[in-house]
């Protein structure tokens, strides 16, 4: 009877040990369920993260590029960012909302729309100033009958070596330097931060040289304050935003329009303008400056204007003197043959020969595609932009150009940059 009773004792314990075990075991398997089901939802998590700070940089790209701070208001930066960024990254929406108008922006990235899971962060405007005294899209050649000097335009932040980087002229295409027994130098600056100890560079030739995309020649001529840029966009610089039609039309709504298609005295009704007041005139069509042009301020005084010359040449001869900013914009597609072949400015020599030229005009300057060609010592005090690509812009003569960007009317461009702290810094 006890052998029995031990026995029903010994299976009781071993039921009751299985029992515990296997209670364990299920609670142990719970907790492993537990546990990939919570890896499971950090790596969705993780994934809906990345995913927004893709859309982020996504967003941050399409500002960098398009330069254009309307967009970024919260009513129309959703749609705004849909097409390129949002939908192709399978997120609900991107959505930017002014932190300060024009200087910075908080861009937020939501992956779902049924819960508040989000991330942000801010971009900002900081000033990109210093581009430089003359900026063309148009390659530039100088032809030096007497001295050619250019004060530069000084980038704000101070270099490693303790020096500033200055830039005489920013161009695209080529810039050619013919001495005639003369010179060409990079000046002092005149506009220069507090801090200001001297520039990096500064270009001083005697002899010809010619610079392009490849470097300078002879190799050093030119310095670094001669500045090669494939990517300049001298309507973003001057105007300070993206090249649409909309924005010209609205840019144009601020100026003086002069109509000279049907001919007129481009210097006459320039000065006239200036000096009634008015501070941006606009010219529609060719400009030859001549005999003069006289728009000067006085001792102690600086006035910002801005002289915009908009589908046609510019031609300067006589002596000039103008305390602005000058711009000179010009569809070249217009003197292309559409019923020729190719694309190019077949169309540009025989307008030349269509023009009244003032008596004396070198005429042997003109070449294929000469859009500018300067022959009156014309320096706009607030610098010059030349938005006249594959065409040519020839100053011959002598240039002083004392750059001063208070005569410029428009604020110096800016360029986007994530703020420091509302992201990852290291």
């Amino acid at each position: 009877m006890k052998k029995h009773q031990h026995g029903a004792i010994t299976l009781l314990i071993t039921s009751v040990l299985l029992l515990c075990a296997l209670i364990l075991t299920l609670g142990s398997y719970r907790s492993i369920f537990y546990q990939i089901k919570r890896a499971q939802n950090e790596v969705v998590a993780r994934q809906q993260h990345w995913q927004a700070e893709g859309g982020l940089e996504c967003a941050f790209t399409k500002v960098y590029q398009d330069k254009d701070m309307t967009q970024l208001t919260a009513a129309a930066s959703v749609g705004y960012f849909s097409t390129q960024c949002s939908s192709p990254l399978s997120l609900h929406q991107i959505i930017s909302t002014p932190v300060i108008v024009g200087k910075s922006y908080q861009l937020s990235a939501k992956v779902l729309s049924t819960n508040d899971s989000h991330i942000t962060k801010t971009l900002r405007f900081k000033s990109d100033k210093g581009k430089g005294a003359i900026q063309t899209e148009s390659s530039i050649k100088i032809i030096a009958d007497a001295s050619v000097e250019i004060a530069p335009e000084v980038n704000d932040e101070v270099l490693n070596n303790g020096k500033f980087d200055c830039t005489a002229m920013r161009f695209k295409d080529t810039v050619e330097f013919i001495a005639n027994g003369n010179t060409l130098q990079t000046t002092l600056p005149i506009d220069t931060p507090a801090d200001f100890t001297e520039c990096n560079d500064y270009t001083s030739l005697s002899s010809n040289a010619l610079i392009t995309q490849a470097g300078s020649l002879p190799i050093g001529a030119f310095m670094s304050d001669f500045k090669h840029d494939a990517d300049i966009d001298t309507f973003y610089n001057y105007f300070g935003m993206k090249k649409t039609p909309a924005n010209l039309v609205s840019v144009k709504a601020d100026y003086f329009h002069i109509d000279l298609t049907s001919g007129g005295n481009c210097a006459t009704l320039v000065k006239s303008a200036f000096d009634s007041g008015k501070e941006k005139v606009w010219v529609y069509g060719d400009c030859v400056i001549s005999p003069n042009l006289s728009v000067m301020d006085g001792a102690g005084v600086i006035t910002p204007r801005s002289l915009v010359v908009e589908n046609g040449v510019f031609v300067t001869y006589g002596a000039n003197v103008f305390d602005g900013s000058f711009y000179h914009l010009v569809d070249m597609s217009m003197f292309d043959d559409p019923t020729a072949s190719g694309t190019d400015l077949d169309l540009l020599p025989a307008y030349w020969a269509s023009l009244t030229l003032p008596l004396g005009f070198d005429k042997s300057l003109i070449e294929d595609n000469s859009i500018y060609i300067d022959t009156g010592s014309f320096f706009p005090k607030g610098g010059v932009f030349l938005d006249t690509p594959n065409g040519l812009s020839t100053i011959k003569g002598s240039l002083n150009l004392d750059f001063t960007n208070s005569y410029n009317p428009f604020d110096e461009p800016s360029t986007v940059v994530w703020q420091k702290g509302s992201w990852h810094d290291f």
